[in-house]
């Protein structure tokens, strides 16, 4: 079976779904549906393999060909999902999968599709207590996260020492008790990460908890680095200030957000 179909969901993908044996017989109907969707002016076409048992050299080459035309017309790209262990090993072994991305689900597609050519970007918003036991989760959390946008380990590594230097500093300074919370919020895009790690300050009687004197402090921390060990936060932040492209504070009375950019690596 072929069958060609649009995407009511999202109005740049097409697909079409192969079931069963397809091979040199079935030749003229991939074409032919290949053909229709070409027409349809959509950049994006997602071959579901979901119950495909098996495709043939020939069939391959044609979908190769309309991967280049929909490359060059629409400057989009055409993509396998849903095959089962067989066949998704006989892509890999064939070496198919370096030319013809290839994705578990229809979903994954999809996400891969928008990521990659639209320039979408995957937002994470966490409300924390302010409390130094929950930052590991964090930080392992969004290393993870950054790994799955492909972004290399290094690169990984880099985002997860500046969130837990964040996140260390922000539970120090921040409210603490019942009310005290952090906010962790990161865009992560094709070419740039985003952090936005806030608190709320625990106003008490005494000296250096106004909104204006955090912020001379850090801001000394980022550009002075201290070199006492009573100090590690500010040479935290001094590290912090050297990984990020971008590193900026803002405090008010309703507590102290810093923001920070990373730049990929190219």
């Amino acid at each position: 079976m072929i069958q060609s179909y649009l995407s009511h969901e999202y109005g740049d993908i097409c697909g079409i779904r192969l079931a069963g044996t397809i091979d040199s017989a079935q030749l003229n109907e991939v074409a032919l549906s290949c053909t229709e969707l070409f027409g349809m002016e959509r950049p994006f076409i997602i071959i579901n393999l979901t119950e495909t048992e098996s495709l043939s050299g020939a069939v391959i080459g044609e979908l190769l060909e309309w991967r280049h035309r929909f490359a060059q017309r629409y400057h989009g790209d055409l993509v396998f999902a849903g095959a089962a262990h067989a066949l998704d090993k006989t892509i890999r072994d064939l070496g198919i999968d370096k030319i013809i991305e290839l994705f578990p689900d229809e979903e994954s597609a999809v996400n891969y599709l928008y990521w990659e050519y639209k320039g979408l970007t995957e937002n994470i918003l966490l409300t924390l207590p302010n409390q130094i036991a929950v930052v590991p989760a964090v930080r392992n959390l969004i290393r993870k996260c950054v790994l799955a946008k492909n972004y290399s380990t290094r690169e990984a590594f880099q985002i997860e020492t500046i969130v837990d230097e964040l996140c260390n500093n922000a539970v120090e300074h921040g409210a603490h008790g019942v009310e005290g919370v952090i906010e962790v919020a990161l865009s992560i895009g094709r070419n740039k990460i985003e952090i936005n790690i806030a608190n709320g300050i625990e106003f008490i009687n005494g000296e250096g908890r106004s909104p204006e004197a955090i912020t001379r402090v850090m801001e000394n921390f980022r550009d002075q680095p201290s070199d006492s060990i009573d100090n590690p936060r500010g040479r935290g932040l001094a590290l912090v200030r050297m990984l990020a492209n971008e590193f900026d504070i803002d405090s008010s009375e309703d507590g102290t957000c810093v923001h920070v950019t990373k730049y990929r690596e190219v």
